[in-house]
């Protein structure tokens, strides 16, 4: 990969505008989130773990995707490289393996709901004594996924080369990676939206049977927050959809050498999109930030 010229790029700009301001407010969503008493819940817990996995995933993206596109990003790779070599070949690899944990993570957000609105009178105790343990087991099955290439062949290994950043691919396992995680998209575009709806309705079957309670619109609107969070995770399945088209057959709808802008725009799809779901969709979050702003500090003058 030749070194880019030029000054900053437009879509780095982008990324910037719209990429701290949401992880600014992802961190302090996140504080908001341990120590306010309003958001006790079991399924905040499980938020906070989906907030860790965006803001981790984002933070690998700028290293192995947007960096190498700018002259100072792709020099300063070149420089982490020479002191710890190895380290891009790792970042390309959690790209994959995020897809796995961003979509599993979810799944257990529709889980929660799910299992919430079926056994409401146990479930909260249960997800709050068990919710890091889904967290370490999402990593674990994430790892085992990933695990062919783990323990096997690497589909792409990355190397400084008279100094340049020179990326190996190997075509037989990079086209496994690709069919494979094509396989995994259909199946976790299929469960996870299958999931949300199906607890979407059988809340809405209990509402309608026992009344609008307050308890129950409050499942309810969790549970289209789940919901619309599974919508968005459509940005991971339209680039493997890409991806797997385009080795399968040979036909490429995206052009190459923005293959990596594309990939960067659609994982900030799913990646920065949680803070204003929550924001859109949760009533009880937009109160307490209300007040939050309201409380003016009163200033003392001591003469």
């Amino acid at each position: 990969m030749p070194k880019p010229q030029g000054g900053i790029k437009w879509y780095t700009i982008a990324f910037l505008i719209y990429g701290i301001p949401t992880i600014f407010l992802t961190v302090c969503l996140f504080i908001l989130l341990c120590f306010h008493k309003a958001f006790k819940s079991s399924f905040y817990r499980l938020v906070q773990i989906n907030f860790l996995v965006s803001v981790a995933c984002y933070a690998n993206t700028w290293y192995s995707l947007r960096l190498p596109l700018e002259n100072a990003g792709y020099s300063f790779i070149l420089s982490i490289e020479r002191h710890l070599p190895g380290t891009m070949t790792w970042a390309q690899f959690l790209l994959a393996w995020f897809f796995h944990m961003q979509n599993i993570t979810t799944f257990t957000l529709c889980l929660h709901r799910l299992t919430s609105t079926i056994f409401s009178n146990c479930a909260d105790k249960f997800w709050r004594r068990y919710y890091l343990l889904f967290f370490v087991g999402s990593g674990l099955l994430s790892t085992l996924f990933m695990s062919p290439w783990i323990f096997g062949e690497r589909f792409l290994l990355v190397k400084i080369l008279d100094g340049n950043y020179v990326q190996n691919l190997h075509p037989q396992q990079f086209e496994l990676l690709t069919q494979y995680n094509f396989l995994c998209a259909l199946l976790y575009f299929t469960v996870i939206p299958l999931t949300a709806v199906w607890s979407n309705i059988l809340i809405s079957r209990k509402m309608r049977a026992v009344g609008y309670t307050a308890a129950e619109r409050y499942s309810q609107k969790l549970s289209r927050i789940t919901f619309a969070i599974s919508l968005v995770h459509f940005g991971n399945f339209s680039y493997t959809i890409e991806e797997g088209i385009a080795t399968t057959f040979g036909i490429r709808l995206i052009p190459a050498d923005t293959v990596g802008i594309f990939v960067s725009f659609a994982s900030d799809a799913v990646t920065l999109a949680l803070p204003y779901i929550l924001l859109l969709f949760d009533s009880n979050l937009r109160q307490v930030l209300r007040r939050s702003v309201a409380v003016t500090p009163h200033l003392v003058v001591i003469t």
